[in-house]
């Protein structure tokens, strides 16, 4: 039963390194098709693009940080704690650069 068992996870981990190797794959194929792609183009940034950007910076700052807070207080692991504080930092000081961004220093 236990041999039976043993050979059970070593087939799974089997299927999971495939599945792995093909993710890969497929992410690098996509990501060299997107290159391929908009090699050609030319980028136009400006205030509001930066700002915008900013904003969906501080939100999944902030939703990283609320969540590994939540993590922290459900099961005690310190290690969430300092991330989960991090992330909230970064939301900070993001939330902060995207308003001076906005409004400027005046």
């Amino acid at each position: 039963m236990v041999a039976q068992r043993r050979l059970w996870l070593i087939g799974t981990q089997v299927n999971n390194i495939r599945h792995r190797i093909a993710v890969y794959l497929l992410v690098g194929a996509g990501l060299t098709l997107v290159y391929a792609f908009l090699r050609g183009t030319s980028w136009h940034g400006s205030a509001t693009l930066h700002t915008v950007m900013e904003a969906m910076a501080t939100l999944l700052a902030l939703v990283v940080g609320a969540m590994a807070l939540v993590r922290y207080y459900s099961r005690k692991n310190n290690s969430f704690l300092f991330i989960g504080t991090g992330f909230l930092g970064t939301a900070l000081l993001d939330g902060y650069l995207s308003d001076i961004s906005t409004y400027g220093t005046d």
